[in-house]
């Protein structure tokens, strides 16, 4: 029994180098994935309608995105720590964030648009 544990223990230890680096290239990955998403909100957050009816909105939208921007090193960290699960459920986290705002942007400037005329 001893032996069959010492042995499980072995092939265990030759799994685990290339399971942390795919968890590592996950994360960077992930990280990536939010900071593009931030970005594209950013970019935006830039065509946004800015008016007397949308100032409000748009603080808010700027202030959703710089929580999300803020937060960004938060991931680097974990990856730079090792903590590579920590670091992916972060930085999709923050995609999720990025992207709803970026949703959000994208319904304000459809609303703010000039109705089309209308087919007969």
């Amino acid at each position: 029994m001893l032996v069959k544990v010492k042995a499980d223990a072995e092939a265990i230890k030759g799994v685990i180098p290339a399971r942390k680096e795919a968890a590592k290239k996950a994360a960077i990955e992930a990280e990536a994935a939010a900071k593009a998403a931030l970005e594209e909100a950013k970019a935006l957050l830039a065509k946004a309608p800015k008016g007397k009816g949308t100032r409000a909105d748009i603080e808010a939208f700027a202030a959703d995105l710089k929580g999300v921007e803020d937060a960004m090193p938060g991931v680097a960290t974990k990856i730079a720590g090792e903590d590579y699960f920590g670091a992916t459920d972060d930085a999709n986290n923050l995609k999720g964030k990025a992207t709803a705002v970026s949703a959000q942007i994208q319904a304000a400037i459809e609303k703010a648009k000039p109705a089309g005329k209308k087919k007969k």
